[in-house]
């Protein structure tokens, strides 16, 4: 069966609280989900901190008017600016004893 699930529009449809109120009948299932649709840096971090949350998909990272300017360095700096919020989120500092 399928495992991985797109959820979209996800901000318009009500965010993560729909999403939880949309999975909570599933949740014994194992099932993932990749939200696209009104996700940005401003709001990646929230989406990342639940653990149901696969992955992520943003238009903010390469927007049209970047790709026909050949912006090349500007998606590379919101890319690396994704990254850095993903891996703050996935992969937090472990303190050294």
């Amino acid at each position: 069966g399928c495992h991985d699930l797109k959820f979209f529009p996800a901000e318009p449809s009500g965010g993560l609280p729909m999403l939880a109120s949309i999975k909570a009948p599933w949740a014994h299932l194992g099932i993932r989900y990749i939200p696209l649709g009104g996700i940005t840096a401003a709001n990646l971090h929230t989406w990342l901190s639940d653990p149901d949350v696969l992955a992520v998909g943003g238009s903010w990272l390469a927007r049209r008017e970047l790709i026909d300017a050949e912006a090349w360095d500007q998606i590379t700096a919101l890319a690396a600016q994704a990254t850095a919020i993903s891996r703050a989120v996935r992969q937090p500092a472990t303190a050294t004893t």
